[in-house]
């Protein structure tokens, strides 16, 4: 059995806290319009496509509030399956497994952060990406300070130099393999994350230290 790299965060305690995130009914309409990205199409086709999905991801990841408009996850959908690699309407080729073109997508949207451009590919393969947000972030984290464990890469630079620093891709990979480790689907293991942050809640000037504690005592009673 493979070790846990996040230690605490079991399948069962994963999928309790999944089941109390909840935003409306966004990501369904979302899914459904990355679905449709994967058809067949003229080029004309394929760009509207992609607009609408990136539209709605953007929304999905505001900051401030959120547009609802009416719900499309109900329509008739498609049967189209994800494939190795995405054609993007500028001519990228985006790769599942191909950290150069995540890159490369996220450099063609200048302002989006990090965040988005996990939203756009977790949506596109929802089985081997998720959405890499700062509450994913910190939760991860400090689950492995209470391990004793060491953090992301951005973590420790911030402690080493006491400066904040922006997530970068790799951050994203280390906790993904992290993610992998827990024996549930990476959506779950997710919004278990995001959920544990939202619970703990950020209290100005606590250490990584004490805030593993919550974290550890918040999966205790999960």
């Amino acid at each position: 059995m493979t070790r846990s790299e996040l230690p605490g965060l079991t399948p069962a305690r994963a999928a309790a806290l999944e089941g109390t995130w909840n935003d409306g009914g966004l990501w369904d309409d979302v899914m459904w319009l990355s679905r449709q990205c994967w058809r067949e199409g003229s080029a004309d086709q394929s760009a509207m496509r992609w607009h609408h999905f990136v539209l709605a991801v953007g929304n999905f990841k505001r900051q401030a509030g959120r547009m609802r408009p009416s719900s499309i996850s109900d329509l008739p959908d498609c049967e189209a399956k994800p494939r190795d690699e995405f054609l993007t309407p500028s001519g990228l080729v985006l790769q599942r497994d191909s950290e150069d073109s995540w890159r490369e997508l996220s450099d063609g949207f200048p302002g989006v952060a990090l965040a988005t451009t996990t939203t756009l590919l977790s949506a596109l393969w929802p089985e081997d990406h998720f959405i890499f947000d700062w509450r994913v972030q910190v939760a991860a984290d400090g689950i492995r300070f209470h391990a004793g464990m060491p953090p992301t890469p951005k973590t420790q630079r911030e402690l080493d130099t006491r400066k904040r620093h922006r997530p970068g891709f790799e951050d994203y990979m280390m906790v993904r393999t992290w993610l992998k480790t827990v024996a549930c689907p990476l959506r779950t293991s997710e919004r278990a994350l995001y959920r544990l942050s939202q619970k703990v809640g950020t209290v100005r000037g606590r250490s990584w230290s004490d805030y593993g504690k919550d974290i550890a005592l918040r999966l205790q009673d999960s």
